[in-house]
């Protein structure tokens, strides 16, 4: 049975969307990290104030972001027909 994959622009869209979050929160993380005691991040409809306290929350967040970017790019390679090759962890032993 074949994957039904969603169309590209819906896929597109929501790429765009977690690509503007993400951009949002690495200014966050840069303005607070840089000095700055907090942040007040607009993202959407919502709005949130961020102190150095969302560090952690923060970079969790950007990871997450990252990880969702990239499993787009990789669903919308799919949707327009480019072969995708599955990720492969490679664990070198011995390397300091």
């Amino acid at each position: 049975m074949p994957k039904i994959t969603r169309p590209v622009r819906e896929i597109k869209a929501e790429l765009t969307k977690y690509q503007a979050s993400k951009e949002n929160y690495q200014n966050a993380l840069d303005a607070i990290a840089l000095g700055g005691q907090s942040y007040e991040l607009r993202d959407g409809d919502t709005t949130r104030m961020l102190t150095r306290a969302n560090l952690p929350e923060i970079r969790n967040t950007i990871s997450w972001l990252s990880k969702k970017i990239s499993d787009l790019l990789a669903e919308l390679a799919e949707a327009q027909g480019v072969p995708v090759r599955p990720r492969r962890i490679i664990f070198i032993r011995g390397v300091k």
